[in-house]
């Protein structure tokens, strides 16, 4: 209990300290005031404690989090980019706008860089309701999701790509293999007919419509032995 006592104690005078360093721009004094302002709230010994946050709360949060991720980059230590993510979740429990764009992409990036894919997908999703219509981050998520077989996410970030990007060919590619995937092969091969039509050289279009083909025809075969055959809506590509 008189740890916490002092640490609350101590709290707004280290908020002080990193007011006057930032404004005597003393550099790494300020970013060690700003970590030891925001270490103490995510202290183990410290949860539950009502911690005062000021005005300047966002500000610290957002500055220390960003000098932090930059020292990441340039000590490429994994804490430094631990630490860096959980400042930057520190900011956006703010609830702030100001900066929370730009956090979002510093989260994205830092998360990638401690090899924390599902944190950096999650990012994603904020991301892609902010900018909806950057190719980056939607292929970045397609990826994932193609990596971690959640088809379902897959095609709805594959839906949004193709309503800002109709005739990107990566896209289509995509597209064309999920279909594959999830044994729509007919769709499949409506796009690699067209893919094709565009780089008929491309050997590996070829081995996907053979697969498609061949499919389609053990899905045929086995209708007729079950008598329900019918007419077919579609025939094999050649």
């Amino acid at each position: 209990e008189q740890l916490r006592t002092t640490l609350k104690q101590m709290r707004p005078h280290i908020e002080e300290g990193w007011q006057y360093s930032s404004q005597m721009q003393q550099r790494n004094t300020t970013i060690l005031f700003g970590q030891a302002h925001l270490d103490i709230e995510a202290m183990p010994a410290m949860q539950g404690v009502d911690l005062e946050r000021t005005d300047k709360y966002p500000s610290i949060a957002y500055n220390t989090a960003a000098s932090t991720y930059n020292l990441a980059i340039s000590s490429k230590q994994m804490d430094d980019y631990k630490k860096a993510i959980r400042y930057f979740k520190a900011y956006l429990s703010t609830g702030e706008t100001k900066h929370r764009y730009n956090v979002l992409q510093f989260m994205f990036n830092t998360c990638l860089k401690a090899g924390d894919n599902e944190s950096a997908r999650g990012i994603v999703e904020e991301l892609v309701t902010v900018d909806p219509t950057n190719t980056n981050l939607l292929k970045f998520a397609i990826n994932v999701c193609m990596e971690s077989q959640d088809y379902t996410a897959m095609q709805r970030y594959l839906t949004k790509a193709l309503a800002v990007a109709p005739k990107d060919t990566k896209f289509l590619n995509l597209q064309a293999q999920l279909y594959e995937e999830t044994q729509q092969f007919e769709k499949a091969l409506d796009i690699y007919n067209s893919l094709r039509a565009q780089n008929p050289r491309s050997l590996d279009l070829a081995k996907h419509m053979a697969v498609c083909n061949y499919n389609l025809g053990v899905t045929y075969y086995n209708a007729d032995l079950n008598g329900a055959g019918g007419k077919r809506n579609k025939k094999l590509s050649k």
